[in-house]
C-alpha cells in the first residue's frame, strides 16, 4: 500500500515519466507528416475534442470499479483483524480445564488455536499472492499438520475445517462448557469462511477484461489523433508546442488509465496492494501478547510502500 509522504508526488513522477517517450513521438510523427505532406486536418478537432471527454468518461467509470474493489478487499481485511482478536479472546477465555482435570492443561490448547489461527491468516494472504504457504506457516503448525498440507490444494480452507474440527472435540471433551460458548466459537469460524470466500471471489473475478482493454486502446487513440487536431492552432515557429502539450494531455490520461489497472486487482503484491503482510504482523503482535509471548516488532514500510 502507497503511503503518504511528502515526495509522493516526486514518486509518481518518475513512475509515469518514461511513458511521455512514446506520447513524445507520435506529436513529433504529426508534425513531420503535416510538413511532408501538408496534411489538413483541423477538421479533427472537435471529434477528437468529443472522443477525449468519452474517454474520460469511460476511463473515470473503469478507475471507480477498480477502487471500489481495493476498498471492499481492505474492508474485509479489516474485519479479519477484528474477528481474529475476537477468535483468540474468545478461545483464551471459553476454554477451560474440564471439572476435576489439571487446570494448566487448558494454557496448551489455547496456544494451539491461536496459533492455528495465525496459520490461517498468513495462509490466506500467501494463497492470495499464489505464493507457497508450507514453508511459512511452520512456526504456527504442528509438524504432523504441516505434513498434511502437501496434498492440499486450498490450504486456509484446510486450516480452518481442522480448527473446526478441534472446536467440536474440544466442546465434546468438556473443555467448552455451555451452547452460547460453543455456538460463538462456531459463528466465529463461520465468519472467517466468509471472509475467505469474499477474499477469494475478488481474487478469482478479475475487473471485466473488456474495460482494461478498451481503455487502453481507447486512449492510446486518442493520444494518436490529439497533436493532429491541434496542428493548426501551433502555425509556423510555434508547432512544436504541440509536441509540449500533445505530451502533456496524453500522460494524464495514460497516467490516469494505469493508475486504475494497478488498483483492480488489491492481492497481486503491486505498491497500491492491500497491505496484507503488515495485518498479518498486527494480528500476531496482538495474538502472541494474549498469550503472554514475545512479539514481533511491526513491519515497517520499505519507502512510500507498506507490504
Amino acid at each position: 500500500m502507497l503511503l503518504p509522504a511528502p515526495n509522493r508526488h516526486i514518486a509518481l513522477v518518475l513512475w509515469s515519466t518514461p511513458r511521455m517517450l512514446p506520447i513524445a513521438a507520435l506529436a513529433a510523427l504529426a508534425i513531420g507528416l503535416d510538413a511532408e505532406f501538408d496534411l489538413h486536418v483541423s477538421v479533427l478537432a472537435v471529434p477528437t475534442s468529443a472522443l477525449g471527454t468519452a474517454i474520460a468518461l469511460f476511463l473515470g467509470f473503469k478507475n471507480n470499479q477498480a477502487y471500489d474493489r481495493f476498498w471492499e478487499a481492505r474492508k474485509i481485511w479489516g474485519a479479519i483483524v477484528n474477528a481474529s482478536r475476537t477468535f483468540a479472546v474468545c478461545a483464551v477465555d471459553f476454554v477451560r480445564a474440564p471439572a476435576g482435570g489439571d487446570p494448566t492443561s487448558s494454557v496448551a490448547i489455547h496456544r494451539e488455536l491461536v496459533l492455528r489461527h495465525l496459520a490461517w491468516v498468513n495462509a490466506l494472504r500467501l494463497a492470495l499472492r499464489r505464493q507457497p504457504e508450507r514453508d511459512h506457516l511452520a512456526p504456527y503448525l504442528a509438524e504432523d499438520e504441516l505434513e498434511s498440507l502437501k496434498n492440499v490444494a486450498n490450504v486456509p480452507n484446510w486450516i480452518l475445517r481442522t480448527q473446526s474440527r478441534r472446536i467440536e472435540e474440544l466442546c465434546e471433551s468438556g473443555h467448552v462448557v455451555g451452547t452460547a460458548r460453543h455456538l460463538e466459537l462456531r459463528t466465529l469460524v463461520r465468519f472467517l469462511w466468509d471472509h475467505q470466500g469474499a477474499c477469494e471471489r475478488i481474487k478469482n473475478t478479475p475487473l471485466v477484461p473488456h474495460y482494461t482493454t478498451a481503455a487502453t486502446v481507447f486512449t492510446w487513440i486518442f493520444i494518436t489523433l490529439f497533436p493532429f487536431s491541434i496542428l493548426d492552432v501551433f502555425e509556423g515557429r510555434d508547432v512544436w508546442w504541440v509536441v509540449v502539450v500533445s505530451t502533456l494531455v496524453g500522460w494524464v490520461y495514460d497516467t490516469t488509465n494505469r493508475l486504475g489497472q494497478l488498483t483492480a486487482d488489491p492481492f497481486d503484491r503491486l505498491p497500491t496492494d492491500v497491505p496484507m503482510t503488515a495485518l498479518c504482523r498486527t494480528i500476531e503482535i496482538d495474538l502472541r501478547t494474549l498469550l503472554g509471548d514475545e512479539t514481533p516488532e511491526p513491519l515497517k514500510p520499505t519507502g512510500l510502500v507498506l507490504d
